[in-house]
């Protein structure tokens, strides 16, 4: 991969469980594909998406989606993806059985953070990627750090398990709470850096 592109926003992260706000997802995925004039016939691969993400997708424009997930879409949303023209994948997100250079957009969307090595997912992120890596998930700010010392947010994912009765949500969508990890901006450029060692990228990081 050479030139390649990485927008990646750093959310605060949750003290409570809730639903994805897939507005503030959709408005910076906008003005991203805007101010890059990313085609939206591009190939898009959505790690870990569900079929809002796909629907949140379509609104933007885009028209070649895939939805990857460890688990195989329920037949009544295989359906709904059949209709809206979607693909569904089923992929391990640190461990992609996917060529190189698969898509041209590789996006997720509150997702890494539920893997055992969320570096490891990213990776995979770039290695399917033909130009533009886009995720949003936690961040290790300064703030973030203080309101975990005084417990005012957690560093595992406990709500997402107790809403499913104890048995999906958490890490790999195990039973098991998964640990947040919370991303830095050096984090990432590190990360990025020594995977595409002897190739140029932009890196772009909102938080």
């Amino acid at each position: 991969m050479t030139n390649a592109t990485a927008a990646v926003t750093i959310m605060p992260g949750p003290t409570v469980r809730k639903a994805k706000n897939r507005s503030r997802f959709e408005n910076i995925l906008r003005n991203y594909v805007q101010s890059i004039g990313l085609n939206l016939q591009s190939d898009v691969l959505v790690v870990g998406g569900s079929a809002e993400d796909g629907r949140t997708l379509n609104r933007i424009g885009f028209t070649s989606i895939t939805l990857s997930n460890l688990l195989d879409p329920r037949p009544s949303e295989q359906a709904n993806l059949d209709n809206a023209g979607m693909r569904a994948v089923r992929v391990d997100a640190e461990a992609m059985e996917l060529p190189d250079n698969s898509y041209d957009l590789v996006l997720a969307h509150e997702v890494l953070h539920h893997c055992r090595s969320p570096h490891k997912a990213l990776l995979e992120m770039l290695r399917v990627s033909r130009r533009h890596v886009i995720f949003l998930e936690p961040n290790n700010s300064l703030t973030m750090r203080l309101l975990l010392k005084l417990r005012l947010s957690f560093p595992y994912e406990l709500p997402a398990v107790i809403a499913s009765g104890f048995q999906t949500g958490g890490v790999r969508d195990s039973c098991v709470p998964n640990y947040i990890y919370r991303w830095s901006a050096m984090d990432l450029y590190q990360t990025a850096a020594s995977y595409l060692a002897e190739s140029e990228f932009d890196l772009y990081t909102r938080e």
